[in-house]
């Protein structure tokens, strides 16, 4: 049997939000949360605004009325996000242990 990922439609039965998390149950019983700040319009949202969840379309949508956001229910059970995930605080920067002291060249890159 081959998997078609674009075959699978998740439908939810409740939505929530708790801590700027985005929560859903599916019909199956799973529950799937996911960072707002993965959504542009939510990431810059109240946490008022943001806890306006409604489900829409049987179960197949997520929509936050003040904010004209509707986020498909499978395209967030399957990871598609808007915004990339923030890399870590120290991303980019370069230990100290690998720096030499004074103006030299860094190395160990």
């Amino acid at each position: 049997m081959i998997f078609n990922p674009n075959e699978l439609e998740f439908v939810a039965t409740r939505a929530w939000v708790a801590n700027r998390t985005v929560f859903m149950e599916l019909t199956d019983g799973r529950q799937i949360g996911f960072p707002a700040a993965r959504f542009n319009r939510l990431a810059q949202a109240t946490d008022e605004q943001l806890a306006q969840v409604s489900l829409r379309l049987d179960g197949s949508a997520l929509r936050w009325e003040a904010l004209d956001e509707d986020i498909t229910v499978t395209g967030a059970a399957l990871g598609r996000f808007q915004a990339r995930r923030r890399p870590e605080r120290n991303w980019g920067r370069i230990p100290k242990t690998l720096q030499r002291r004074g103006n030299q060249n860094i190395i160990g890159i």
